[in-house]
């Protein structure tokens, strides 16, 4: 008993290390963290607190750590309601989501589970002749690579950086500010035609991890065509609202947010409205074209099918067979914080939707972030009329306006979408004619 109560002293020695190394990444970390905060961040060790059963407690200490669980309510109570105005968090999911996520924020939890693990492998200590030690540090290993793994991913995939907007708006403009859908507060310029008559609206999205001032050619294409145009910020981004970016799914609150601010600048007929972008922007392009009447003509380069799909394929290229159990947990759990659905929100799902208005999709053909077969799948699935343009030796959106034939694709594309567009701004909408 003697020495079940006294652990050698390598065994603390080992244990202590893995777990302050972990809280020195934690805290200490390089990270631009934005989220999240440092309370926030000791979720992140509680599968290393119970696996190590650290402190070591007897079943009369774990009754006391019990009582420690009380005031996970209250705190679950606080978070659910106060949160977001206390220190900015912008994770807004289920009330039993939220009063589960800040269970491992308490220490007394953290405890609690501590002492489940640690008790769990003491009575195994007969089971296992004597391994038991062996056994919790082989089952600790493989935990912190697993979790850690579906951790980094998880992060990789919402967690945005918000980097400022550097740069005045190009065009004569107009600061504007309106909510998505859910009531996320998004910044962004209308810029109106330089044209009496514009020809229509057009949105172009940024993408992951910019904002509204990098939307490259697109949007000085559209405005020297007479287009007023609107570039916002996607939640998580720029100087719009929250941390998190579901890569599509959540962001077509955003753009039900933009659709009902240009219905205040004046009628918005079916079709009226092109939107373009590249990458996160190609993606919100094809979901939103298929979902909101509102929008036309779509340009879209470089665009997944899903994310699952796109993490197995990015994923896969470093983890071999353990990729298929690391996706699956990552985007799932995504899937439960953010409340998205990654896959009936989708490119793949909505692109046949955009039909009959016309679709211009593009592609590098060495994109190592999302593989070409991606946008052959698309083009599939897209029904008429669409173009595709593959552009040679390409990486992810490495500028494709450089390439031969691009520029003039582009440009002949919009000059056809154009001549198919609904007039606005008029009582009597005619489509097709200028």
């Amino acid at each position: 008993m003697e020495n079940e109560r006294r652990p050698d002293k390598r065994w603390l020695w080992w244990r202590g290390a893995i777990v302050g190394s972990f809280l020195l990444f934690l805290f200490a970390s390089p990270w631009p963290w934005d989220f999240p905060t440092p309370f926030e961040r000791f979720h992140l060790s509680v599968f290393l607190v119970w696996l190590l059963g650290w402190p070591p407690v007897t079943w009369k200490r774990l009754g006391l750590c019990l009582l420690g669980a009380i005031p996970l309510a209250a705190l679950g109570i606080v978070r659910l309601f106060l949160w977001d105005g206390l220190v900015g968090s912008q994770i807004r999911v289920f009330p039993i989501q939220e009063i589960l996520l800040c269970l491992p924020w308490s220490w007394s939890f953290m405890v609690v589970l501590g002492a489940l693990g640690s008790l769990l492998f003491r009575g195994m200590r007969r089971v296992t002749a004597g391994r038991h030690r062996a056994i919790y540090v082989f089952a600790t290993l493989f935990l912190m690579i697993y979790l850690g793994t579906v951790y980094f991913v998880l992060i990789a995939s919402l967690l945005r950086f918000k980097i400022p907007v550097r740069g005045a708006c190009p065009f004569p403009h107009e600061d504007v500010t309106f909510p998505a859908s859910d009531g996320r507060i998004l910044k962004g310029w209308f810029v109106p035609s330089k044209d009496p008559n514009p020809v229509g609206y057009a949105m172009v999205f940024h993408c992951a991890s910019g904002n509204r001032s990098q939307t490259g050619r697109f949007s000085r294409y559209l405005y020297e065509r007479g287009f007023s145009l609107l570039l916002f910020d996607h939640r998580g981004h720029g100087e719009s609202q929250g941390h998190l970016s579901t890569l599509g799914p959540l962001e077509t609150r955003d753009v039900a947010g933009a659709i009902e601010f240009l219905k205040t600048k004046g009628p918005i007929p079916a079709g009226s409205i092109l939107c373009a972008g590249e990458s996160m922007g190609a993606i919100m392009s094809l979901i939103a074209g298929g979902l909101y009447p509102e929008f036309g003509p779509v340009l879209a380069h470089a665009s997944y099918c899903d994310l699952p799909s796109a993490g197995k394929d990015l994923v896969g290229k470093f983890l071999g067979p353990f990729t298929q159990p690391v996706v699956g947990l990552t985007w799932r759990l995504a899937q439960w914080i953010t409340g998205a659905d990654y896959r009936r929100d989708s490119p793949i799902r909505q692109i046949g939707k955009i039909s009959p208005n016309p679709l211009f999709l593009s592609h590098g053909t060495l994109d190592f972030l999302i593989p070409f077969p991606h946008a052959l799948r698309l083009f599939e699935t897209a029904g008429e009329p669409k173009t595709f343009f593959a552009v040679e030796d390409l990486y992810h959106i490495q500028g494709p306006f450089g390439r031969d034939g691009y520029e003039e694709a582009v440009l002949g594309f919009i000059d056809e979408a154009v001549k198919k567009m609904p007039l606005i701004h008029t009582s009597a909408v005619v489509p097709g004619t200028r």
